[in-house]
Order: C-alpha cells, then structure tokens, then sequence
C-alpha cells in the first residue's frame, strides 16, 4: 500500500510493502517461465520429468535417508520429516536436472539457434513446472507450519492469509504420497472415539493400535484430537505423543494398513 504524503514544496511517497507467500509464488512463477523461454524447450522437459520423478520418488528416498542416518533411533517431528523429504527431493531433482543439462549439450540446443517456437515452448513448460515447484514448496511449508507460527506469532509471513496454503493443506496430495502414516493418523484422530474404536476393532493392525497405550493417550487428548479434526497436520506432528508413536517402525505399518 502506498501512501502520497504532500508538505509545501515537498512531496515524497511512503510506502510499505507486505510480503506474502502467495507473492513470493508468483515471482517464483515469473521467474521460471522466463528461464523457459531462454532456455528452450528441451531443457524444460528434462526439468518438468525431474520435478515429476522428485513428486514420485522423493517419499521413497527420504525413508532411505531416515533408515541410514536414523536407524531405530527415529525421533520424529515434523521439522525432521521435512529435512528429510527436503534432502531427498534436493537430491533427486538436482541429479536429473543435472543429466538433462548434459544432453541437452549434446545435442548443441545452444539459446542462439533456439526458433522462437521453441523458446515460447520453452516459457509454457516453465510456467508448468513452476506450477508443480509452487505445489511441492508450499507442502512442505504445510509440515512446518506450526513451528513458522510459534517462531512468527504476528504473522509477518501472512502465513494464515495465504490463499495458496490454505487450497494445499485442502488438497493434501503430496502429505497423503509422501506420509501415508502420518495423513492416516490425522483422519483416525478426527473421527469420534466410538465410531474409531469399533472401526479399529474389526481389522487385525486396528486392534493392534487400539492396543497400544500411545494412542489410547492420543484417543483422549483434547489437543490431538483437535489438530486432526482441524486438518493441522504440522501441529499433529508436535504433539509429543504423535513423536514417540512414530518414531515406532512397526506402529507405522500398522498405521498405513489400518481401516
């Protein structure tokens, strides 16, 4: 917003700027369609098929990660559980691109001898991938959100108005890929105790979780049971129950197979 303020001779503007997370998207979507177009087209697929490998294989790599760093000694939270994807994507994502970089050498795709048909290619799979850059970005923001607030509690990242986050954490895709475990506990936690018990207690890995004392204290924990009833899967995540029940291999299993 800006403000005109006129004294005499003088006239200045002050202005004051807000930086929300919904802008800081839109400059990263500016941003990468016009290294599309500079770039061409062939450059831009190699990049749009490693962010696609990123969104498919960065869950898988990242318990890999978790198993050699970690071993048993999980200690769960969601500011792990976002290096950990972190990591993983960076790797993935960078080795593909870095390949694509290479045969696009190859193969003399030099800007010069790009036609402008390709470098327009170029710009439109660039807004593509920023897209999907934008989706994966504000996911993972979804998993430190709680810890961001607390850090934050005046909102100057205008985190709670983003209508960016706000559509993500609606539309969970990459949470629900990434953390089968973790999305699953979240909807057994909003449903009533009643009905979660009786649902639990037909199925072998639910009657196992009804059995463990972890999630009993979770089952009547006002806090916990509030954070999945409202979505809040960052603020589920630091709950330190929901730590210690993950930080369990077989408790994680059980979570994915249960009803």
């Amino acid at each position: 917003m800006c403000e005109v303020v006129l004294d005499a001779s003088l006239v200045w503007f002050k202005c004051e700027v807000e930086m929300t997370l919904d802008i800081v998207c839109v400059v990263i979507a500016i941003i990468l369609t016009g290294f599309g177009y500079f770039t061409g087209a062939l450059t831009q697929v190699t990049r749009l098929v490693a962010l696609l490998l990123t969104f498919i294989a960065a869950p898988i790599l990242a318990r890999v990660y978790k198993e050699i760093i970690f071993a048993d000694a999980w200690p769960g939270g969601a500011t792990l559980e976002w290096g950990m994807l972190l990591l993983a994507g960076v790797s993935i994502y960078g080795g593909v691109s870095l390949l694509g970089f290479l045969l696009t050498r190859l193969l003399h795709t030099a800007s010069e001898d790009m036609s402008e048909t390709d470098k327009n290619a170029g710009a439109a799979i660039g807004f593509v991938k920023s897209v999907g850059v934008i989706y994966l970005v504000v996911s993972s923001l979804l998993l430190v959100q709680a810890p961001l607030e607390r850090a934050d509690p005046d909102d100057h990242l205008h985190l709670r108005d983003s209508v960016l986050l706000a559509l993500v954490e609606h539309n969970p895709i990459v949470i629900d890929w990434s953390m089968p475990d973790v999305a699953h506990l979240l909807e057994l936690l909003a449903v009533p105790r009643e009905h979660l018990e009786k649902t639990l207690e037909e199925d072998p890995a639910g009657r196992k979780l009804l059995s463990d004392a972890r999630f009993q204290r979770l089952m009547d924990d006002p806090e916990a049971r509030k954070a999945a009833q409202d979505g809040d899967i960052s603020e589920l995540m630091e709950h330190p129950d929901v730590r210690k029940l993950l930080a369990d291999r077989s408790t994680r299993e059980r979570l994915r197979s249960a009803p």
